[in-house]
C-alpha cells in the first residue's frame, strides 16, 4: 500500500481539522516577510537607478517605475496608463516544455500590449556590471 493510500484510509478523527499557530509566531513571520520585501524593493530601485544613470550618461531621456504585481498584466496595464509609445523588454530563451506550460512574459505582452514592443535577447549580466549589493544572475 502506498503512503497516499495509507493516509486516505485513516479516519478524519486522526487528523486535526485546523492548525493553530501562536500569534507571536505569526507576528514574527509577518515582520520578517515585510523586512525581506522592503530589502528586495530597495535592491530593485538601486538596480533601476544604475541603469537610469547609464542611459542618461548616454544621452537617453529616462525615467523608471517599480511596480509590484503579476509581470505580464502589470506591464500592459502600466503601458496603457501612461500612454506608452513603445515597451522595450528583455527576452530570455525558454525552450521546450517549460515555455509550453508556463508561457512567457514577453509573449503575453507581445499579444496584449496597447503599444509597440521591442524584444531584446538578454544574456545574464556579469557581476562586474551590477551595482554593489545586487546579487548575480539578474536579467536586464
Amino acid at each position: 500500500m502506498t503512503i497516499v493510500q495509507r493516509l486516505a484510509s485513516r479516519t478524519s478523527s486522526q487528523f486535526p481539522q485546523s492548525l493553530h499557530v501562536d500569534s507571536w509566531i505569526m507576528r514574527q513571520g509577518n515582520e520578517i516577510y515585510e523586512r525581506e520585501c522592503f530589502d528586495f524593493q530597495q535592491k530593485g530601485i538601486k538596480l533601476l537607478r544604475s541603469f537610469t544613470e547609464k542611459a542618461i550618461a548616454a544621452g537617453v531621456s529616462t525615467e523608471f517605475s517599480q511596480i509590484t504585481g503579476h509581470p505580464s498584466s502589470t506591464i500592459c496595464e502600466f503601458a496603457h496608463s501612461c500612454h506608452a509609445d513603445v515597451i522595450v523588454m528583455g527576452k530570455r530563451r525558454h525552450l521546450g516544455l517549460k515555455q509550453m506550460f508556463t508561457g512567457s512574459i514577453s509573449n503575453y505582452v507581445l499579444h496584449h500590449s496597447p503599444c509597440s514592443i521591442l524584444l531584446v535577447p538578454t544574456p545574464a549580466l556579469e557581476d562586474s556590471t551590477l551595482p554593489k549589493g545586487v546579487e548575480h544572475q539578474i536579467y536586464a
